[in-house]
């Protein structure tokens, strides 16, 4: 496994359009069964689709899942194939660390819950359309990054979030993978668990202690736009916007986090933002919770965060203003 990403010293195969193989990797335990179907769905493609897959790896949480995917990605590099990662943010997550070891390209059919990382790309959440793109679409470079050594492609959060997810994964085992679930659970961490933790953050020169219940870190343009920060996209490609919640009493954080859960824009006044290559957060404890594209990890402290530019080579949906030029 990568454990410090030089991501200038791996070389990444790109693969051919014409005729372009897939390795797909299935999450089973993804989302409410959706990947459970796409293993119907892949069996019942045309064989024009079919002939184009070399192997099908399928995958739940627990033992052999790292294994699994490395796998699948080492055969995807020995046969300058995509690995098509069929799940959501977290089974994204888990297969970045092999995407970059191997250097492969990947694409992503999307079978989770909330679907951010396939959502921010543009990509269908119909199984077929998606699988097409796979083979059909547009290669390109995309940022990745970082905390500390573990990689996130969409967003990255401690404080209170890694909480509400916690709390989450409990309610879902017991009433179903929803999203209603998601939303009520998450209203109830606010009015039960809410507390503003000690920090000190460091950036390109910038330092300052601050007293918060939630930080997050974001690439996600929809995300940013939910909280009026379209002038944040800025970052682009180069670095990631850092989130400081100034709202500290639990009616607050109900309606921020109500409001954004709804897809509703909210006001300013409760947060503050910054853009960063590179983030360091002290804090007087050893390690903190981690929520790294939607799981949760332990990571020591200090926790820093970082932008990988173009670090990884993925299948994007056509561009549909350059195909009308």
């Amino acid at each position: 496994m990568v454990t410090t990403m030089q991501v200038a010293e791996i070389k990444r195969h790109n693969v051919p359009t014409v005729e372009r193989k897939l390795v797909m990797l299935v999450n089973l335990g993804s989302g409410k069964g959706r990947s459970g179907d796409s293993m119907a769905q892949l069996e019942s493609a045309p064989a024009s689709v079919r002939d184009r897959i070399l192997s099908t790896h399928s995958i739940r949480q627990g033992i052999g899942l790292q294994e699994t995917i490395r796998r699948a990605a080492q055969e995807a590099k020995e046969n300058q194939a995509v690995l098509v990662v069929v799940g959501g943010d977290g089974t994204i997550n888990a297969a970045l660390p092999h995407i970059l070891e191997q250097g492969v390209t990947f694409a992503v059919v999307p079978g989770g819950t909330f679907n951010l990382f396939a959502k921010e790309h543009k990509l269908p959440e119909n199984f077929a359309e998606a699988l097409d793109i796979a083979l059909n679409g547009v290669v390109k470079a995309i940022p990745l990054y970082q905390v500390n050594d573990i990689l996130f492609a969409v967003n990255a959060s401690l404080g209170l979030y890694p909480r509400i997810i916690q709390a989450r994964e409990s309610h879902q085992k017991r009433f179903g993978r929803f999203r209603w679930v998601a939303f009520l659970s998450g209203i109830w961490t606010c009015l039960t668990q809410a507390r503003p933790q000690r920090m000190k953050l460091t950036s390109e020169g910038f330092s300052r202690a601050i007293n918060t219940p939630l930080l997050f870190s974001t690439i996600s343009r929809m995300q940013l736009e939910l909280l009026n920060l379209q002038d944040a996209k800025a970052a682009d490609d180069q670095g990631f916007v850092a989130i400081v919640l100034k709202a500290k009493e639990r009616m607050q954080l109900m309606k921020l986090l109500g409001r954004m859960a709804l897809g509703m824009s909210e006001s300013p006044e409760y947060y503050e933002h910054m853009v960063c290559r590179e983030l360091q957060i002290d804090s007087h404890r050893k390690s903190l919770r981690v929520v790294v594209d939607g799981e949760i990890r332990n990571v020591s402290t200090p926790v820093r965060m970082r932008a990988l530019p173009s670090a990884a080579l993925f299948v994007a949906p056509p561009d549909p203003e350059k195909n009308a030029n």
